[in-house]
């Protein structure tokens, strides 16, 4: 996944493509909202012919009405989230770029990188750092929200990412930091399982991969982001959660798919007095998840 680096780049926002598909309730007509998308090579967007365009931020950006919200594409190809990895993001000039960017929400895709064979050796310490990066975001002087993308998946390539690492591993300590740190969480990973066609070297998104990423972060942003009319929008894969310790109702929610990286047994463990459900979608068809991370704020 080594590409040539390029500075995150502030998207022109095209027409609203519908009010449908627009957040228009959730700025002012003085207000700018700043999403950051940060990530390696996957959100820059390699190997796409345009990715100032055609890069997923890019057409996050286009489902957004003209002037209400900025999408930053921070992406940095090549980076591991580790600090200790071969190429960290932390050293980049887009990660200090998307700190200064002020952002409102940050969108975070990293742990493709982490599972090169250089960085396997150090992948112990992928949640302290993954805990890191999402609490300097959750710093900054702007209070951004921070979205934790759970990394799509990978095939055989030719830049040594294991997809079989991504969905055992990185996506199990993705799913403890996004509890512990109260982040949420948007799942990139179950829905294209079946898109390989998608993905042509095994690892980065043609236009239509960039296209249902985009479509995914977005639902995923839709029913977070202040001023939503909903709290949470309809899970792709029928999830819900109810609360059953003491029935007050709760505040917010976040329920994570986590495909096959949690053991069943640690359901149990993990959602902690929960009643959680799973039903099959008209989109995805039926579909048996090894876990759901619930995390409630009252």
């Amino acid at each position: 996944m080594r590409w040539a680096a390029a500075l995150g780049a502030v998207l022109a926002l095209p027409a609203a493509i519908g009010a449908a598909d627009t957040l228009s309730h959730l700025t002012s007509s003085s207000a700018r909202f700043r999403i950051a998308c940060v990530g390696d090579s996957i959100t820059y967007g390699a190997g796409l012919a345009a990715p100032a365009t055609r890069s997923y931020p890019a057409r996050l950006a286009e489902r957004f009405p003209t002037g209400r919200v900025v999408v930053g594409n921070f992406g940095a190809p090549g980076r591991t989230l580790l600090r200790d990895g071969d190429h960290p993001y932390l050293r980049t000039s887009e990660f200090r770029a998307a700190t200064a960017f002020a952002p409102d929400a940050v969108v975070v895709l990293l742990g493709a990188n982490d599972t090169r064979p250089p960085n396997r050796p150090k992948l112990g310490e992928f949640k302290r750092d993954a805990a890191d990066l999402v609490r300097r975001f959750q710093a900054l002087p702007s209070r951004p929200r921070v979205f934790v993308a759970l990394p799509t998946p990978a095939w055989e390539n030719p830049h040594g990412v294991d997809g079989s690492l991504l969905r055992k591993f990185v996506i199990l300590r993705w799913c403890e930091v996004a509890a512990e740190c109260r982040a949420h969480v948007i799942d990139l990973h179950t829905p294209l399982l079946g898109a390989r066609d998608r993905f042509p070297d095994g690892v980065h998104p043609d236009e239509e991969g960039a296209r249902a990423i985009a479509a995914l972060v977005y639902e995923g942003l839709r029913s977070r982001l202040p001023g939503a009319d909903r709290l949470e929008p309809e899970s792709p894969y029928g999830m819900t959660a109810t609360d059953t310790a003491d029935g007050t109702g709760v505040s917010e929610r976040r329920v994570v798919g986590c495909g096959d990286a949690w053991p069943a047994s640690r359901i149990g463990a993990a959602v902690r007095g929960l009643t959680v459900s799973l039903a099959p979608h008209e989109r995805s068809g039926p579909r048996s998840l090894g876990c759901l991370v619930t995390q409630w704020n009252r």
